[in-house]
């Protein structure tokens, strides 16, 4: 049966683009029922669903037991995951991504909540002891924003032979966190609820203070008692907010 209905959708798309997609999605099929590999889709009543398709993602599983959970109410274009071993990702409710890739993820987590937006990011979760990122509600990426949770090679001391650089926890992103256009975000970072992170900033560690804009290499706070909406400033009404 399913020879047949390879057959008949070589037959159907004469769109090569199309034929390359289909293939490329027989393929994921039969490599994430190999491997133990899940891909489920949660609809608006909690029921869940294990597809091996998601339009705009390309999916590359090359380990086993790997699961990724995606709410149905997202939308996404030209986003890329690449999971290896024992490792999860959730995203989730009403989120809208854009050019976000997820590479090297063996024994990792990614989570992101509800309400992200996403124009161009990259997440790269080497195979470490803390190797997590953590994204909170309703928070806004611009473009070309990095995350590393380690720093991917070695430092280390010459004559101990001590590594230096071993990342000591993963990376955790609050609530209503804006990031700027080239921004990155390095290991062992906490950053609480409604910060915002100034164009071509280096976090390094810990923004422990809420409501305040951090900026530079390495970030510094440069403002606080201040919040953000997605409003544009043309369309944002002064006065008091809630």
């Amino acid at each position: 049966m399913r020879k047949l209905a390879q057959k008949m959708w070589l037959l159907l798309v004469r769109n090569k683009k199309e034929r390359k997609k289909w293939k490329r999605i027989f393929l994921l099929q039969k490599e994430k029922n190999k491997n133990n590999n899940e891909i489920i889709i949660i609809d608006a009543e909690g029921k869940r669903k294990n597809v091996f398709f998601v339009e705009g993602i390309d999916f590359n599983f090359t380990g086993r037991n790997s699961k990724i959970e995606i709410d149905a109410s997202c939308r996404f274009s030209y986003v890329s995951i690449d999971v290896g071993d024992n490792s999860f990702v959730k995203i989730g409710r009403n989120s809208s991504i854009h050019n976000l890739q997820v590479t090297r993820m063996n024994n990792a987590r990614l989570e992101i909540g509800d309400g992200f937006s996403c124009s161009g990011c990259r997440i790269c979760l080497h195979d470490e002891a803390h190797n997590f990122v953590t994204i909170g509600q309703d928070c806004m990426f611009s473009y070309d924003i990095v995350i590393w949770p380690s720093d991917g090679h070695t430092l280390f001391d010459i004559n101990t032979n001590e590594v230096l650089n071993r990342p000591k926890r993963g990376i955790k992103i609050g609530n209503h966190v804006w990031l700027g256009r080239h921004s990155s975000i390095l290991k062992n970072v906490d950053i609480a609820d409604n910060v915002m992170v100034g164009a071509c900033s280096v976090v390094n560690k810990d923004i422990e203070e809420s409501n305040v804009v951090v900026a530079g290499t390495p970030a510094k706070i440069v403002k606080s008692n201040v919040n953000w909406r997605r409003e544009n400033t043309d369309y944002f009404e002064t006065g008091f907010v809630a």
